[in-house]
């Protein structure tokens, strides 16, 4: 479950550039400069960010809405729409912590527990932290940028969104599997 969720959440950070790029660099910029270096900053992005989050979002207010909506499926999306908009800065980050918090929803409703979720957010993190030190004169952390958006990058692109489409499908079917077993 681990290894589908990066996978799928890794793909769908491909998949999101092109709406990413629409925003400008500053927003990218701030968010470069909020996370920032060191190893306060690794701790934060890396470790306490990702359980806090997902004790709020998954453990709380997917749980939540759950019992309030009645239905699984809208209290995931509900919780990762709250999960985007709590991001910051907020605009750029929405898609992707929107998607982000979908994957997260399934794979702890799926798992029933908080620490697949809790991994896969540590992994997503430790990934986006890594290729900010590495990169920082691309702050979208684009591929796009890094391949000159040619045909190389539209192949991966492609790829990248097969995958992701897959991934969404795979967990919303484990998902449902997973619903008819507790209800037979």
């Amino acid at each position: 479950m681990i290894a589908l969720g990066i996978v799928v959440i890794t793909a769908a950070g491909v998949v999101l550039e092109p709406v990413l790029a629409l925003f400008p660099d500053h927003y990218w910029e701030q968010l470069n400069d909020v996370i920032g270096t060191g190893v306060l900053a690794f701790l934060t992005t890396v470790v306490f960010v990702p359980l806090i989050e997902e004790a709020i979002f998954r453990a709380g207010i997917l749980r939540l809405s759950v019992r309030l909506l009645g239905s699984e499926f809208w209290a995931i999306v509900v919780s990762a729409l709250l999960f985007g908009f709590a991001h910051y800065p907020i605009w750029p980050q929405v898609p992707n912590a929107f998607v982000g918090g979908l994957i997260l929803g399934y794979t702890y409703r799926i798992s029933h527990t908080i620490w697949v979720p809790v991994a896969i957010h540590v992994l997503n993190n430790l990934l986006a932290w890594g290729t900010m030190q590495l990169f920082p004169e691309n702050p979208m952390m684009d591929f796009r940028t890094l391949l000159g958006g040619g045909g190389v990058y539209w192949l991966l692109w492609t790829v990248c969104a097969a995958v992701f489409a897959w991934g969404m499908w795979k967990l919303h079917n484990i998902f449902n599997a997973c619903a008819l077993e507790v209800k037979i």
